[in-house]
């Protein structure tokens, strides 16, 4: 992938949680979230960040960071949001080090980056938001956004995106309900 697909790809993620990050302000370690999205944006926006950071937000050694703070959540909302957070900040990382040309990732980013990864979020993506289409429409907007996307950017397609399916939603159950 160039560079323009990898950071087509972590603006799709870190878009979307956007969208749903504020659900875990009832959280004790939002702190941890909110500090590792402005992390990675400041990442996509300046190119300022050390992989090995981002690496430390997502999941640290002392058990601190998303990954962790995902790990003990017992609501299922607030797990589907962490899971949505730390994709998005491991993504974020696994191109930060590709892009610092490392020969080796770190073990938690093996797999990330994978089908598996974009399923896996769109999963709890849609326990969250449960309209199939956001995902698939916010993909294709975030392709067409210049090499250099900022949060602001990211973040008012990602409203406008969620607003238009919710729309298209509205509207197709209202038609479907009129039909019966």
């Amino acid at each position: 992938m160039d560079n323009r697909e990898l950071a087509a790809q972590v603006v799709f993620y870190l878009g979307l949680a956007e969208l749903v990050e504020s659900r875990l302000a009832v959280s004790d370690d939002y702190k941890y979230a909110v500090n590792a999205l402005n992390t990675c944006w400041d990442w996509i926006e300046h190119k300022n960040v050390p992989a090995a950071t981002i690496m430390d937000l997502f999941h640290d050694d002392d058990d601190f960071g998303v990954e962790a703070s995902m790990g003990v959540e017992h609501d299922p909302l607030l797990w589907n949001t962490w899971v949505c957070v730390a994709i998005a900040v491991a993504v974020t990382a696994r191109v930060a080090y590709q892009q610092e040309g490392a020969h080796a990732l770190p073990a938690d980013l093996e797999g990330v980056g994978t089908s598996d990864t974009r399923d896996q979020f769109a999963s709890s993506f849609r326990v969250l938001i449960p309209i199939d289409t956001v995902t698939e429409q916010y993909s294709v907007v975030v392709g067409d956004l210049p090499e250099l996307a900022t949060r602001s950017t990211a973040r008012d397609l990602a409203f406008s995106v969620l607003h238009e399916a919710a729309v298209e939603f509205k509207s197709s159950a209202q038609t479907g309900a009129q039909e019966s």
